[in-house]
């Protein structure tokens, strides 16, 4: 097991879901695809990513 999530949501700018994690070891492997666990048994996949993944460049913030 390389972490855990802890917690997601779905995002309505996005319009998918999203999740943060803990993950052994994450800012090594950003960009990697890995498999999550369900509670009803079934998998997802999802791919570790930066905490800040949306407007990187903060082009929203300065909007004027």
């Amino acid at each position: 097991m390389l972490g855990h999530v802890t917690s997601s949501y779905y995002s309505l700018i996005l319009k998918r879901s999203i999740a943060l994690a803990v993950i052994k070891g994450g800012l090594d492997k950003i960009g990697e695809s890995v498999l999550i666990p369900l509670a009803n048994g079934k998998r997802v996949n999802a791919k570790i990513t930066s905490s800040v993944f949306y407007d990187s460049e903060g082009a929203r913030q300065h909007v004027e």
